[in-house]
């Protein structure tokens, strides 16, 4: 699970540039030279660059919402690497992720706390569509069933994206691109947690 990080600089040493990242610890010491609390400029708390799916929408924002999480939820952003599988599911305007399992050729609701670390991106190039027709819409996508033996998250995320914009305008590619961008961002926090997790433990 990724956690909160703590960034700083210090100056009891030559590396008073360079920016040094710890887990929540009631010291921060320096990790050149394990000097604590000299600081060159104090700590700031830096979130994960994740979001908490299971929020409600409030009106006049974006309901169109996709969300990621790791398939293994063992291994969760911390550990993710590129190539590991993700899962996709839609989101309701209650904070209910709608997902399609493969494996138990089922749709399955979530309204608990499994996708409440995740990558949530907002489709707001889908305009003039408001909650309920949202809501509506992935009501009605499940309501018809799998297109084919083949079908899986994504594919029921592109098809409720493209009923919602009325035209065939998100594919596999386009979806897995827009969730790219913020994937990148997620690894690069969670290389700098582990950095700072073997810090800590030396």
């Amino acid at each position: 699970m990724l956690k909160p990080l703590y960034q700083f600089r210090t100056k009891c040493c030559e590396k008073s540039n360079v920016w040094q990242y710890s887990v929540a610890s009631r010291t921060l010491p320096c990790q050149f030279c394990g000097t604590v609390g000299d600081f060159a400029s104090l700590p700031c708390e830096i979130s994960p660059p994740l979001n908490n799916a299971h929020t409600t929408v409030f009106p006049g924002c974006c309901p169109v919402r996709v969300a990621f999480i790791p398939s293994d939820k063992n291994i969760g952003f911390l550990n993710y690497a590129l190539g590991d599988e993700l899962h996709c599911g839609v989101v309701d305007t209650s904070g209910c992720v709608r997902s399609y399992v493969p494996t138990e050729m089922r749709f399955r609701n979530d309204r608990l706390n499994r996708w409440k670390q995740c990558i949530v991106c907002e489709i707001t190039e889908i305009e003039r569509i408001d909650g309920p027709q949202w809501d509506h819409i992935i009501g009605e996508i499940i309501s018809n069933g799998p297109k084919n033996e083949d079908y899986d998250c994504l594919d029921f995320a592109v098809e409720v994206l493209n009923q919602a914009a009325g035209r065939d305008t998100f594919s596999r590619e386009k979806l897995s691109e827009i969730m790219g961008r913020q994937l990148f961002h997620v690894m690069e926090f969670a290389k700098i947690q582990r950095k700072a997790l073997e810090s800590r433990n030396n």
